[in-house]
C-alpha cells in the first residue's frame, strides 16, 4: 500500500491497531501517549482542530525519539516523524 499524503500517513498511524506498541525500544517510553500512534493522533487532532496548539502539546509532538526507533517496525513504511515535523510547521503562529 502506498499512501503519499502526510497527513493520510499520520490518519493512517494513528488509528492502525499498532506495531509500535510492541516493538518500541523498552526505555524510551512507559507512556501510551507516547507512542508514535498515539502522537500521530495528537498531531491529527490538533489539525482538525479537536485539540489546541499549545506550548505543551508542542512539546509533546517534539518527542520524537519513539517515532524514529519504531519507523524500521512499520510495516507501511512510514517515516511519521517527519510527516509530525512538516504538519507542526503549518501551526506555528
Amino acid at each position: 500500500m502506498k499512501i503519499k499524503s502526510e497527513m493520510d500517513q499520520i490518519k493512517f498511524c494513528a488509528f492502525c491497531p499498532s506495531v509500535c506498541r510492541i516493538y518500541y525500544p523498552r526505555g524510551c517510553t512507559e507512556f501510551e501517549c507516547l507512542t508514535p500512534s498515539s502522537l500521530a493522533y495528537l498531531c491529527y487532532a490538533v489539525t482538525n482542530n479537536h485539540v489546541s496548539y499549545t506550548e505543551d502539546v508542542r512539546m509533546i509532538l517534539s518527542n520524537l525519539k519513539v517515532c524514529e526507533s519504531c519507523e524500521k517496525a512499520c510495516p507501511y513504511n512510514f517515516i511519521i516523524s517527519t510527516c509530525i515535523i512538516n504538519i507542526c510547521k503549518n501551526f506555528v503562529k
